[in-house]
């Protein structure tokens, strides 16, 4: 006997892997909508690709009530954007996994540490030292510039 259909909330873990991919940014081509906007308010939509409930969009009966709320059935969107993907003649399971998987790849976790390691710079490998023996040689050292020659009497 088939499981009673009933829509279940995502996981914490599923939403947090769902932000974490999405860069903050719908997932819709082109669109730059934060989901999360600077105060901290979530702003996005999560979305199901094949609908949780039988009256939604692409439902799918073969699937588990598990399955639906899933991480691969699941993207973040704006509103307008979330409101256009309804269109189910326009947008197809398959436009949404692939419009998905492309901007997912985005900010997976192979790429982004790379544009993270591209991006540091060591900046010790620019700096030379000078070792210090004495206070004069320190004054030299903190201020090579010191017009004034500044040394210290030892007493």
């Amino acid at each position: 006997m088939a499981e009673k259909v009933k829509r279940l909330t995502p996981k914490g873990e599923t939403l947090r892997r769902l932000y974490a991919y999405s860069g903050n940014m719908c997932t819709f081509p082109g669109c730059y909508s934060l989901m999360l906007d600077p105060n901290g308010i979530f702003k996005g939509q999560v979305c199901h690709i094949e609908a949780a409930m039988p009256d939604g969009e692409r439902f799918n009966p073969n699937m588990t009530n598990e399955s639906r709320r899933h991480f691969d059935n699941l993207m973040l969107l704006c509103y307008p954007h979330h409101v256009e993907t309804n269109n189910v003649y326009k947008y197809s399971v398959s436009d949404l996994k692939a419009m998905k998987a492309r901007h997912e790849k985005m900010f997976s976790e192979d790429i982004v540490i790379q544009t993270i390691l591209d991006q540091l710079k060591d900046y010790t490998k620019d700096t030379s030292f000078t070792e210090v023996n004495n206070l004069n040689n320190f004054f030299k050292v903190i201020n090579p510039n010191d017009k004034y020659g500044r040394t210290i009497e030892m007493v």
